[in-house]
C-alpha cells in the first residue's frame, strides 16, 4: 500500500501539468471571435454570432390623386418601404419548399455579426442563416419577378380604424435600393447593392434605403366607392402583411396618411387624425 502510494504520489506533477494544459486550450464560450484556422480569407467563428437583421417600415403614403378608370374613381399613390434595421432585407429564389404555379419559393438571408461590431459589413459578415420567407412570383405588367405579399393597402375613417372602406390584396415588391431613407430616420452610408429583380438572383433592401413604388405604377391604387362621400380618411400601408419576414422591430410596420376626399381630387391633411403616421 505504501509502495502504490509513493508511485502515486509521483504521477501527481504530470497530472497537474495536464490539468493546467486543459484549462489553457480550452475553447472560449464566450463571444464569437474568429479562429486561428482560416478559410479564404475568414475565420471560422466558434460559437454561432448574433443576427443582423432588417428593420422594414412603410413611409405614409405620397403623390395622392383620383384617377378615373373604367368609370370608377381610383385613389393612386406612391408608397416606400424603408429598412432601418442593421441588416439588410434579402430573399433569395430557391426550391427549398413548393409554391403555387409559375411561382418560387423565397428564402429570408440573415446575416451573423462575425466581427461583433453590432453593424453589417458586406465583406466581413458572410456567415448567414436561411429560413422560409413565402414566395416570389413574375410581374408581367412590371416584367420583373416580386416578392409576394410585401405590404397591403387600405382606406378607412380616421374615428374607425379597424373598419376598412376599401382594402388591396397583398401586394407584391420587385424589393429593391430606389432611394435614401428620410434623414428624420436617420443616417446611414450603405452603398447601393440591390437593383436586379431577375428570376435567379436574390432582392432586397439595403440598410438606410427605401423601395419605392411610384403611383402611376400597376397596383399602386385602391378603388373608391362610388357613394362614398366627401371628408377626411386615412390611406394605410402595412409592409409583410402576413408576417412572414423576421425583423428586428415588429411593431413599426404600419403608417397611415390623412387626407381629404373631394368627388375628384384629394388634398394631404397637415393634422394627424390617423393612427401609426410616419
Amino acid at each position: 500500500m505504501r509502495t502504490g502510494s509513493r508511485r502515486d504520489a509521483r504521477n501527481y506533477p504530470g497530472v497537474f501539468a495536464l490539468l493546467i494544459a486543459g484549462l489553457v486550450l480550452a475553447p472560449q464560450t464566450s463571444r464569437a471571435t474568429p479562429s486561428p484556422v482560416q478559410t479564404g480569407g475568414y475565420a471560422a467563428p466558434q460559437v454561432r454570432p448574433d443576427p443582423l437583421l432588417a428593420d422594414v417600415t412603410p413611409l405614409r403614403a405620397q403623390d395622392m390623386s383620383i384617377q378615373i378608370a373604367d368609370g370608377h374613381r381610383q385613389l393612386r399613390f406612391t408608397a416606400g418601404l424603408a429598412n432601418i434595421g442593421r441588416g439588410p432585407l434579402e430573399v433569395r429564389p430557391d426550391h427549398r419548399r413548393r409554391c403555387g404555379p409559375a411561382e418560387r419559393h423565397a428564402s429570408q438571408v440573415i446575416y451573423r455579426d462575425v466581427d461583433d461590431n453590432q453593424r453589417f459589413l458586406r465583406h466581413v459578415d458572410i456567415f448567414k442563416t436561411l429560413r422560409s420567407a413565402g414566395c416570389m412570383a413574375f410581374h408581367p405588367l412590371h416584367d420583373h419577378w416580386h416578392f409576394e405579399a410585401a405590404s397591403r393597402y387600405r382606406g378607412y375613417r380616421p374615428d374607425r380604424e379597424r373598419d376598412a372602406i376599401v382594402r388591396s390584396r397583398k401586394t407584391s415588391f420587385c424589393l429593391r435600393d430606389s432611394e435614401r431613407v428620410p434623414l428624420r430616420l436617420g443616417t446611414f452610408n450603405k452603398p447601393l447593392y440591390y437593383s436586379n429583380c431577375a428570376r435567379d438572383t436574390p432582392q432586397g433592401i439595403s440598410t438606410g434605403w427605401v423601395d419605392v413604388y411610384a403611383s402611376y405604377l400597376p397596383g399602386q391604387a385602391l378603388r373608391v366607392p362610388d357613394r362614398l362621400p366627401n371628408g377626411v380618411y386615412c390611406l394605410g400601408i402595412r409592409v409583410d402583411p402576413l408576417d412572414e419576414l423576421w425583423e428586428s422591430n415588429e411593431t413599426n410596420n404600419d403608417s397611415a396618411r390623412a387626407f381629404r376626399l373631394y368627388r375628384d381630387r384629394v388634398e394631404p391633411v397637415q393634422s394627424k387624425p390617423c393612427t401609426s403616421a410616419r
